[in-house]
């Protein structure tokens, strides 16, 4: 049986989100490497193993900033043991799979897999997700990463080489990982809302802004 925040994640792909109640929900614990926190508008999910009366103190229904203060969760961090990650915002776009029409008006960028790649996208994807799989440009102007990360979900990370940035290459890397995976698989990203040119890049590519998240590492 599904965990209930992929349940959640899968409709908010089909553009069905939670209702704004200000309430913040407490489900199991993840398994995999961290459990997390996501906020959409008005309605948050937490999966962590916490006392609800305390978690309704200090996050209450109806305060729409609480669940993503400093102060809660550096308290979530500290109860579990563990350290909060970065708030990043939550975006999604469904695959179109290998043989679909480039419908971008460009030339799709080539990315071929890569078995060994030293790069720090990589390790950190390795320690986040699982099944990872790793492609590059031929002259490895851009990298891609996939990976199974919270619920099992696929997620995306790409980077652009210095020498390569500001030509629309981080675009075009996002839209080509849309072929990597059968059509109308979600695929999903997290961005640092203050990266400038990645959010630029991940929306141009077609990817919906549906919340925001933050993971807390199992210890």
């Amino acid at each position: 049986m599904p965990h209930p925040l992929a349940v959640m994640l899968d409709r908010c792909a089909d553009g069905v989100f939670p209702a704004a109640d200000g309430m913040l929900e407490l489900m199991d614990p993840l398994a995999g490497s961290a459990n997390a926190l996501v906020a959409w508008t008005g309605h948050f999910a937490l999966t962590a193993l916490l006392d609800p009366s305390e978690v309704a103190r200090r996050a209450p229904v109806g305060d729409f900033s609480a669940p993503m203060s400093p102060v809660f969760l550096n308290w979530v961090a500290t109860s579990l043991g563990t350290t909060s990650g970065p708030i990043d915002a939550l975006l999604v776009q469904r695959a179109i799979g290998a043989d679909a029409c480039d419908r971008s008006g460009g030339t799709a960028v080539v990315l071929d897999p890569v078995d060994d790649l030293e790069h720090a996208r990589v390790a950190r994807a390795n320690k986040y997700r699982s099944d990872v799989r790793v492609y590059s440009t031929p002259h490895g102007e851009g990298v891609v990463i996939l990976g199974r990360g919270v619920t099992r979900r696929w997620e995306l990370g790409y980077e652009v080489d210095a020498r390569a940035q500001g030509k629309g290459l981080g675009a075009q890397l996002a839209r080509a990982a849309l072929r990597l995976l059968p059509a109308g698989t979600p695929l999903w990203a997290q961005v640092a809302p203050g990266h400038g040119a990645s959010m630029r890049s991940i929306i141009a590519a077609g990817y919906r802004p549906v919340g925001a998240e933050v993971l807390f590492p199992h210890p």
